[in-house]
């Protein structure tokens, strides 16, 4: 706010002044500048607030405002249709549009203040009939006050750049539209999953003031996500829903991008909040070339290639920049992304492509665990999506990094459990990838206090093993060691 009234309210020009607010869908720019249009209206003499979502509607916006000016005028109107001198000369056509433009750019006139809501779309680079070059809609002359809400990154324009709120702003807000207290701990589960993203704060915040539980919130969060964000508060204008700015926004770099678009849908599959190229490249060596999509070799035909696509997604404000070779999404965005490719017919393609990525990194490079282990966490939520036997694998290098980490042994019980029962139906019990399988779920349920169903996965792991491989073999002495610990740990000593 400090900011716009420093730029607009300076009186020591009286040149134009033309800002750009940007950021990513749901951040709040709207709502910043109707704000600022408020608190200052006294000050700001003739305000035009303009839907820009659209060619139309911003011609619409532009008539309805000239029509208010001239209703409310002495200005003598004429007739909007083209016009003929007697030497039969066209003159420029006269629309009530082009009188408005006339008018802002009379001398003297230069205190109006015009609005410009949600340049979302690129015309330089987009086959979108509903795309404009806002430049055409403007004054010519140099005075008057423009300010553009957009998700752009690249209008070569000065820009404001609003990012997210911090913890104790985004406490607020939440308290304000729940009109209730809370302490930082009861709510940092809500601002957790938020991240500072103001239009989802204002939803929780109406939200929490119907419902008492915060742990209610959370869950119907991850149960019922979309149903969740389309309760917006009557008070949110339909264009500003996050859902629809970020499907425009997604609608966008489909046809701009399609490697971008393919990225996106990777990356829902994903956590939210490191990807690098050497990650996406490495499904070459996941075991799934066969099942790549097309647009998968160009986008990882070279890192610039990857970037290209990540600067197409950087432009309409869907990722951040983590570091010079990492970035990053907002969770709730994120949220949306996994959401729509989950409700694709052809979910399973990103999904084993995802896969795929995580295991070429896992086979090349064990020492990434740590930073794997996030990734290895969301394909786990949904290992359901697989039943072909060569991603079991994959599985059960994600259960290994899992269990390695220290993660919850639940999941790495069940991630193995999974991996075997897609490979069983292919592989000997002797193989030695079932073999090492059963021992490490073994270990698991050991792990878990399980030790009745652990010891029954061991021998059944020993008696495959002397029966393939003889009893004298490498498998058996780790098998034997760890019927041992379940022996000790149930202090039953005549195993």
């Amino acid at each position: 706010m400090a900011q716009l009234q420093k730029f607009f309210l300076n009186d020591n020009t009286t040149k134009r002044r033309l800002l750009a607010v940007d950021g990513m869908g749901g951040i709040g720019e709207t709502q910043l500048c109707v704000e600022f249009v408020r608190r200052h209206r006294l000050r700001l003499k003739s305000v035009f607030r303009l839907d820009g979502s659209t060619k139309d509607s911003l011609e619409q916006s532009l008539e309805q405002c000239a029509g208010r000016t001239f209703a409310n005028s002495l200005m003598p109107t004429r007739n909007m249709q083209s016009s003929t001198d007697c030497n039969n000369d066209v003159e420029p056509e006269d629309t009530a549009i082009s009188r408005f433009m006339s008018w802002l750019s009379e001398e003297g006139n230069d205190q109006w203040f015009m609005i410009i809501h949600n340049l979302d779309r690129d015309w330089p680079n987009d086959a979108d009939s509903h795309a404009y070059d806002y430049r055409e809609y403007v004054p010519k002359a140099d005075q008057g006050n423009i300010l553009i809400t957009t998700r752009l990154s690249t209008l070569r324009i000065e820009r404001l750049r609003l990012g997210r709120s911090n913890e104790d702003q985004a406490l607020q807000m939440l308290e304000l539209h729940a009109n209730r207290t809370f302490t930082m701990d009861e709510a940092r589960p809500v601002l957790q999953k938020l991240d500072g993203l103001p239009l989802a704060l204002v939803q929780a915040g109406a939200y929490l003031g119907n419902h008492p539980s915060i742990a209610e919130y959370c869950a119907e969060y991850e149960r019922k996500w979309s149903k969740l964000m389309d309760m917006q508060g009557s008070s949110l204008e339909e264009h500003d829903s996050i859902l629809t700015t970020w499907t425009m926004s997604r609608d966008q770099v489909q046809r701009r991008d399609p490697n971008a678009a393919g990225l996106l849908r990777i990356w829902a599959f994903l956590d939210h909040r490191d990807i690098w190229y050497d990650l996406l490249d490495s499904a070459w060596y996941g075991g799934l070339d066969s099942a790549l999509e097309e647009w998968y070799y160009d986008l990882t035909d070279d890192e610039t290639c990857f970037k290209r696509a990540i600067n197409t997604l950087l432009a309409y404000s869907l990722v951040e920049v983590k570091d010079g070779k990492s970035w990053t999404m907002h969770p709730v965005l994120h949220a949306w992304n996994l959401h729509t490719c989950m409700s694709r017919p052809d979910r399973i393609v990103p999904y084993r492509m995802a896969l795929a990525s995580v295991a070429g990194v896992v086979s090349t490079d064990y020492e990434l665990g740590e930073r794997l282990l996030p990734h290895a966490q969301s394909l786990a939520k949904h290992d359901f999506l697989v039943c072909e036997y060569y991603v079991a694998l994959h599985l059960g290098s994600f259960a290994n990094i899992l269990a390695h980490q220290g993660q919850d042994p639940k999941d790495c019980s069940r991630l193995y459990e999974h991996a075997l029962a897609l490979r069983q139906s292919r592989l000997s019990p002797g193989s030695r990838w079932t073999l090492e399988t059963l021992t490490r779920l073994g270990e698991v349920r050991r792990t878990q206090g399980n030790f009745e169903r652990a010891g029954r996965v061991l021998r059944e792991a020993l008696q495959a093993s002397d029966s393939e491989l003889g009893r004298n073999n490498y498998y058996n002495i780790g098998i034997l060691a760890l019927l041992g610990r379940i022996a000790h740990d149930r202090e039953d000593y005549t195993a």
